[in-house]
């Protein structure tokens, strides 16, 4: 039996399958695991301001308003920030070189 975890993908996922097209695999993966996947609101709010035509701000929308309406969007609370920070400050001194990056990863540690 396979045992099945909660799931939250990151925007990269999301828009690989929207230009992908329909029968693309990363689409086909999204909605079998749809059951099981939390959006984060970070994931949210990228899609939303990526969303450039009226038809993907309206299929955009409705995904947000089908994963508020099940209780399915998770929120960074103040110890992830915090825990973000950490995780952040860490890498500008283990990695010097990544320092640069720091401002365009909040997001994605979010």
């Amino acid at each position: 039996m396979k045992i099945r975890r909660w799931l939250v993908f990151d925007t990269s996922v999301y828009i690989a399958a929207i230009r992908s097209g329909p029968s693309s695999p990363t689409l086909l993966m999204l909605q079998d695991d749809l059951p099981h996947t939390y959006l984060a609101s970070v994931v949210a709010a990228e899609l939303r301001a990526g969303s450039t035509t009226e038809s993907a701000r309206r299929a955009v929308h409705e995904f947000i308003g089908w994963a508020n309406r099940v209780g399915r969007v998770v929120t960074p609370g103040a110890s992830d920030w915090e825990r973000a920070g950490d995780v952040l400050g860490r890498i500008r001194r283990i990695e010097p070189r990544l320092r640069s990056n720091v401002p365009t990863l909040w997001n994605d540690v979010l």
